[in-house]
């Protein structure tokens, strides 16, 4: 359940900091073709919000599985990931707002 809280923790400070730097926008991205094209919107505050909620959810649903071998390991992948994959994500956005 910690590493749920921490993930979640370092995520929402991430799109707190996005929030404060990207351009303004009342809709951002939630999708990106492989050339980088947008597709479908969601409000500015739904976007930035799903990912460390979607994050949450997950890690804690993990955490609540009786502990076996390499479930550390796998908990400590998908915590990276998360992380990874957010930055990518509001990477994209920024390219995406110039």
């Amino acid at each position: 359940m910690l590493v749920a809280a921490f993930v979640a923790a370092v995520l929402t400070l991430l799109s707190i900091r996005a929030h404060q730097m990207l351009p303004h926008a009342d809709r951002l991205p939630m999708q990106f073709s492989l050339t980088g094209h947008a597709g479908w919107s969601a409000p500015r505050m739904v976007a930035l919000a799903f990912l460390p909620a979607l994050a949450f959810v997950t890690m804690l649903g993990v955490g609540f599985i009786p502990a076996q071998q390499g479930l550390r390991e796998a908990q400590g992948i998908s915590a990276v990931s998360f992380i990874l994959g957010h930055l990518f994500y509001l990477w994209l956005l920024r390219r995406h707002l110039r």
